[in-house]
C-alpha cells in the first residue's frame, strides 16, 4: 500500500513582512577614516512593481512615499521621488573610529612577520 500526501499551498499572506513594499533598491554605505558614516538608499521600484499600491484601499500619496533615505553622520533625511525633503531628524551619533583604530592595529600587527636568523634568534621584519 502506498500513502500519498497531498499538500495544498495557499496564496494567503500570513505576516505583514511578506507584503512587498520595495522590489528594487540601490544602496551605498561609506565609512570615512575619521569614523564618520554615510548611507544612502534609493527605491528603484517602478510604478508597475508597486504591488502594495494595487491592494491598498487608501493608497499613500506619491509625494509622501519615501524614495530615498540619506544618513550622514547623525542626520537622517527622507526624500520623495521628486527629491523633495519629506522628513529630517537627528539620530544617535554613528561613529566607527574605535572599530577602525582596532582594525588598523590588527593589520599593523599582521604585517610584522617572525623570521629565524642564522643564530636561531627570532626577529621581526616589517613588510610594507
Amino acid at each position: 500500500m502506498r500513502k500519498i500526501i497531498f499538500e495544498e499551498t495557499t496564496d494567503t499572506i500570513a505576516d505583514a513582512d511578506e507584503i512587498p513594499i520595495m522590489s528594487a533598491e540601490a544602496s551605498s554605505q561609506t565609512i570615512y577614516m575619521n569614523g564618520s558614516y554615510s548611507f544612502t538608499t534609493i527605491d528603484k521600484t517602478t510604478d508597475d512593481m508597486h504591488f502594495i499600491e494595487v491592494l491598498n484601499k487608501y493608497p499613500q500619496p506619491k509625494k509622501e512615499r519615501v524614495a530615498k533615505t540619506v544618513v550622514n553622520n547623525n542626520n537622517l533625511e527622507l526624500y520623495n521621488s521628486d527629491d523633495e525633503l519629506i522628513s529630517s531628524q537627528i539620530i544617535d551619533e554613528i561613529n566607527f573610529k574605535l572599530m577602525l583604530d582596532s582594525l588598523k592595529a590588527y593589520l599593523e600587527e599582521q604585517s610584522m612577520v617572525m623570521v629565524f636568523s642564522k643564530n636561531n634568534l627570532i626577529t621581526q621584519r616589517r613588510y610594507k
